[in-house]
């Protein structure tokens, strides 16, 4: 069984997350990070989302659904915390230059 590390603690203890700042817009972010096509972003928060119910991470406190309004049309859209933008890299696609290289970052270090 893993145990959690003192440092991450503060990202699994929700008593002592009464607000975390949702500065990132995950379409802003999907560019940078090389997600071409729809489905990658779509895919990656799928993903950040089933990671989060498997570590008992609300996801509500850093993935907030957002209606974007351009035009005449309306978008959905996503804002993140600073974990739900990690978490949306490191789980795109691993063929995803970006992406691989982020998660040889963590190894590395």
């Amino acid at each position: 069984m893993l145990s959690l590390y003192e440092p991450y603690e503060e990202f699994f203890d929700t008593r002592r997350l009464l607000f975390v700042p949702l500065k990132h817009l995950a379409s802003e972010l999907s560019e940078e990070y090389g997600y071409t096509e729809k489905e990658d972003l779509e895919n990656a928060l799928e993903q950040a989302f089933e990671l989060c119910l498997a570590l008992d991470i609300p996801i509500d406190i850093h993935f907030k659904k957002v209606y974007i309004s351009k035009g005449n049309n309306l978008f959905t859209d996503w804002l993140l915390s600073d974990l739900g933008s990690y978490l949306l890299l490191i789980n795109g696609s691993a063929g995803n230059p970006v992406v691989a290289q982020a998660r040889l970052y963590v190894y590395k270090h």
